[in-house]
């Protein structure tokens, strides 16, 4: 039998194949979106102030109720609350066009579409990347990890995110990976306790109590929590 790349093997898992690739899609819409309602905003008002309105309302609700979205994604089954999600966004984005192509469209109405649609990714975003953890065939997690770090970890990945998938990766034995996950973080992310407090912790658990010291006292620094 053909043998994927080792980065690639995460996909031999059909449910978390299904994932990734429905994702994929959804991403570059939800992108593709994006672009097309600036232009509509400029073409409309002619404003790069109007246009920097509607991109705060869609992204302040993910600043403000994102905990709330974490709170619904481990309340309920993570797979029906992105169905949802998925679904209202895919709505919203019916309605965009809809009005844009009957000649309709407002501006006051775009923002009113931008505001719910930041409303749903405050949901959506968490349950979304906590899938990661529920989809893996536990022989491939660490392909699932590396796959994911390529794709799903960026810049915009919060760290809750990325903690919960390295210890993961510890409890199932692979923390060599979770040290170069939480390492590649801390890349883009140098104030960032809780990562620090993390990777502090794996080490602890590999017996390097030196570096672990170390890693307590940066998390310290930049956050002043508190090491147990």
């Amino acid at each position: 039998m053909l043998r994927l790349p080792r980065i690639f093997r995460a996909i031999e898992n059909r449910n978390y194949r299904l994932y990734f690739f429905g994702q994929t899609v959804s991403v570059l819409g939800s992108w593709l979106q994006s672009v097309a309602q600036a232009w509509l905003v400029y073409r409309l008002t002619g404003s790069s102030l109007q246009l920097g309105v509607v991109v705060f309302v869609g992204q302040a609700p993910l600043l403000v109720l994102s905990p709330i979205g974490g709170l619904i994604a481990d309340r309920y089954p993570r797979r029906w609350v992105v169905v949802g999600t998925q679904t209202l966004s895919m709505l919203l984005a019916f309605v965009l066009a809809a009005l844009t192509l009957w000649g309709h469209i407002q501006l006051w109405q775009i923002l009113v579409l931008a505001g719910l649609q930041g409303i749903v990714n405050a949901v959506d975003v968490p349950a979304r990347q906590a899938l990661v953890e529920e989809y893996y065939a536990r022989q491939a997690y660490s392909a699932v990890v590396a796959l994911y770090n390529d794709v799903g970890v960026t810049e915009s990945t919060d760290s809750r995110t990325i903690i919960q998938v390295a210890n993961s990766l510890q409890r199932t034995g692979e923390a060599p990976e979770a040290i170069s996950l939480l390492e590649r973080a801390l890349e883009s992310r140098t104030q960032d306790g809780p990562l620090y407090l993390a990777l502090a912790d794996i080490y602890k658990l590999q017996g390097n109590l030196s570096k672990a010291a170390e890693l307590q006292k940066r998390a310290l620094t930049y956050t002043g929590a508190r090491s147990n």
